[in-house]
Parts: structure tokens; sequence; C-alpha cells
């Protein structure tokens, strides 16, 4: 099969950080080999930065955010974004890959 799409919902919610990065490295694998478009669904702000060209925040089911993941990461324009980026310190001062 070679599909267009993945969707990975929570897939980097396991507790070993060492599984997480294994499942980070081999989505970004995917993605290069196989020209795949990855709808990664996470809470984790440090992995959504690693795989994320582009990003929408979701509050209450409702997207607040969207633009790419350096404008999202380092100038969002909604309250609730600055809150989650606020909340997380190490993530103050990270910023995303350039694609």
């Amino acid at each position: 099969m070679q599909p267009e799409v993945l969707i990975a919902d929570e897939a980097v919610s396991a507790p070993d950080v060492s599984v997480q990065a294994q499942v980070l490295e081999l989505l970004e694998r995917l993605r290069e080999q196989l020209n795949l478009t990855i709808l990664f669904i996470t809470h984790d702000l440090r992995a959504a930065a690693r795989l994320c060209d582009t990003m929408a925040v979701m509050l209450n089911g409702r997207i607040v955010e969207y633009g790419s993941a350096q404008e999202v990461f380092l100038a969002p324009k909604h309250d609730y974004p600055r809150a989650l980026l606020a909340a997380a310190p190490r993530m103050r001062h990270f910023a995303p890959a350039s694609p």
C-alpha cells in the first residue's frame, strides 16, 4: 500500500521517551520516503514542533490558531496557544526546525 495520508492520533503518548523518539523518527522517515502527509494529533508541543510544518491548535473542539509551525510557536495570535507555550517552560526558547 502507498497511502497519501496517515492519521497518527496521540502516537507519542507512550510514557517512555525513547519509544517516543523512535516513533517520531519512523514518522519522519515515512513522510520523506513516501512523500506522505501526516495528520499528527497530539498534546505534546515538542513532538508537534519536531514533526509538523503546519499546525492547528484546538480549544473546545474549535480551531483557534492555524498556520505554519514556526508562526504558531514564535508568534501565536490567540491567547490559548500563548498559554500553552507559557506553561511549558522549555518551549519558551524553542523554535521549530525550518522545513
